[in-house]
């Protein structure tokens, strides 16, 4: 017995409601664990916590920079965003892996909704082959785990596409104000915008 447009609408509302649990469960997921081998996806250096260092400071001494960390690698130079996003969660929630980890798990499902958002509205097929894709991509999982700048970096990727991809006169202009964005995310992002 063939389905009625209403059922049709149910299944995919309720199969859409289920991968979005599935990608949620692979973001949040114990973020205190230990991540997979990066050596799978050419991925060298993971030390997160020398992004997060000047973060960390700010929330337990009160200071973005201590006297000790004169001789150290600045993260906050690097990108400065990304370390006000994470002093907001050290704040809020306490200096830990799991406030470090927070950060890059809520940028990752907040691009993933937006940019498929904006490409659903445009072809529902489309956009949903696009956020399946997202959701079950293992490298955005795993970027999503881990609070090295490469999560924010995707966040404005996103973020950007998904405003293109609305192609409407104030989605270009966010698009152009996320760009410094982007940019202060960090630097080797501006390979993506000459992509574009």
């Amino acid at each position: 017995m063939p389905l009625t447009p209403t059922q049709k609408k149910l299944v995919a509302v309720c199969s859409l409601l289920v991968l979005l649990s599935i990608c949620l469960l692979a973001r949040f997921y114990d973020l205190t664990m230990d991540p997979i081998s990066y050596n799978e996806y050419g991925i060298a250096y993971v030390d997160e916590g020398g992004y997060v260092n000047n973060a960390r400071n700010k929330a337990l001494f009160g200071d973005w920079k201590i006297e000790e960390d004169i001789w150290l690698w600045n993260s906050m130079y690097i990108s400065p965003i990304f370390n006000y996003l994470e002093y907001l969660s050290f704040r809020n929630f306490g200096v830990s892996t799991f406030s470090m980890r927070l950060v890059p798990a809520l940028l990752g499902i907040i691009s993933i909704l937006v940019a498929s958002f904006f490409l659903i509205r445009r072809n529902w097929k489309i956009g949903l082959i696009y956020f399946v894709l997202l959701s079950v991509n293992t490298m955005l999982i795993i970027y999503s785990r881990i609070a090295t700048l490469q999560s924010l970096v995707l966040f404005f990727m996103l973020l950007i596409l998904g405003m293109i991809i609305h192609d409407k006169n104030y989605s270009w202009f966010i698009a152009g104000a996320l760009l410094p964005c982007l940019i202060f995310s960090n630097l080797t992002s501006i390979f993506f915008i000459a992509a574009v």
